[in-house]
């Protein structure tokens, strides 16, 4: 995993040099960095993989993420964080190319901006809306739908004691034909792409891991696969050509865990033409926005689930109020079929699911989050385009009746 700077050739005093620079910095502005909630996190694994046809690879992999916390001393009850410290697959260099100081100069007016709608919020109402899903939100949806549902282990059954199933449960019947999303669709999976988390120059059964793409046009054309999964699929490589070979997803959380099939990078490929996020809201007339989205609850086939975010209101094509306490119910099936349109480059934005997250390792102790049984949790990267999705349901879960 290339790096520019390796974190752990940073002494300890210089890293605290720069956190004193920052918390100082921040309070001539005005601003307080949290001491509690903020954080610098780096994490460097050496793999060594050693296989029976002779295979011997070494290789070191890096974690580097952050929070900073920020508050304002003139504005109250409002925090915020520094955009661009999440899980990725760079080294000290992530903190450095942030340019915290200038996003910290912005802070005081990004806080008030936030204040004032926060101040002017009005409770959602349940119905049926079009979304306009930022990147972030389209990334969430990505990996816990048709990213977990396309890991073929768990589509033919084999994870249904441990991880779960999936929708897609007739593998060989629906790949090439199924229509499981929009025609604007595209879904393509690495391994290989520089910072992500995933990223790696061998997988853990020595395979130099290729691009390929899950979702074609909406069609499903492809699954992840280990060694042998690809086998399970040889009837549909063979009729189209390709050659019988393993994707590189294998993988395991540590030295001590069986490798298996786990998540590679994905990625919502964007429009070709230059769509912002603007102009998808400007092409609703009666909608809500989500930003910054997260999907905190997904059934065990990856058919059903709960999108929470921070939304706002859509009248003629404008941003309104911002909303409470509204959760969009989804179905997987119904959610891409129904996504109207796909958002330029400038839209593309994501996230990194890090294993080494406090919630994920909570996530997994509480509910078996994560594969195979003692359960396991690997890291990879998403990335999407913004979207616009019709017809979805937004519900008040806080209400009675």
């Amino acid at each position: 995993m290339p790096v520019a700077i390796d974190p752990f050739t940073i002494s300890i005093e210089e890293k605290w040099d720069y956190i004193t620079y920052w918390r100082e910095y921040a309070e001539r502005l005005g601003i307080v960095i949290d001491p509690l909630l903020s954080y610098l996190r780096f994490v460097r694994q050496e793999r060594v993989v050693a296989t029976s046809d002779g295979t011997l690879v070494t290789q070191g992999l890096y974690e580097t993420s952050g929070e900073i916390i920020c508050s304002s001393v003139a504005v109250d009850n409002v925090s915020m964080k520094i955009p661009g410290l999440g899980p990725t697959g760079r080294g000290w260099e992530l903190f450095l190319d942030a340019k915290i100081p200038e996003q910290l100069e912005t802070m005081q007016g990004r806080l008030k901006a936030n204040a004032v709608l926060r101040a002017n919020r009005k409770p959602s109402t349940v119905g049926r809306y079009t979304l306009v899903c930022d990147g972030v939100t389209m990334a969430a949806l990505l990996d816990q739908t048709l990213g977990v549902a396309t890991q073929l282990d768990r589509a033919l059954g084999y994870e249904a004691d441990a991880g779960g199933t999936s929708f897609l449960d007739d593998p060989l019947a629906m790949v090439g034909h199924f229509q499981v999303a929009a025609p604007s669709v595209t879904v393509t999976a690495n391994r290989s792409v520089p910072t992500q988390l995933a990223t790696v120059k061998w997988d853990d059964e020595g395979i130099d891991p290729t691009p390929f793409t899950l979702v074609k046009d909406g069609i499903l054309v492809d699954f992840q696969t280990t060694r042998e999964q690809a086998a399970w699929l040889a009837p549909y490589y063979t009729t189209l050509g390709r050659p019988v070979t393993s994707h590189g997803c294998a993988g395991a959380e540590d030295a001590l865990a069986v490798t298996m099939q786990h998540m590679p990078n994905l990625a919502l490929a964007p429009s070709a033409a230059a769509v912002r996020l603007e102009d998808l809201v400007a092409d609703v007339q009666d909608g809500i926005l989500v930003t910054d989205g997260s999907v905190l609850q997904v059934d065990f086939q990856a058919r059903n689930g709960l999108l929470f975010g921070t939304m706002r209101e859509i009248k003629a094509g404008r941003l309104g109020r911002m909303l409470d306490g509204g959760v969009v119910q989804f179905n997987t099936l119904d959610l891409w079929r129904r996504v109207l349109s796909v958002g330029g480059m400038s839209t593309v934005d994501g996230f990194g699911a890090s294993q080494y997250d406090s919630l994920t390792q909570f996530k997994k102790e509480m509910y078996g989050l994560g594969k195979g049984e003692p359960p396991q949790v690997t890291s990879h990267s998403i990335t999407a385009a913004a979207a616009i999705i019709a017809g979805q349901a937004v519900i008040d879960p806080s209400r009675k009746a």
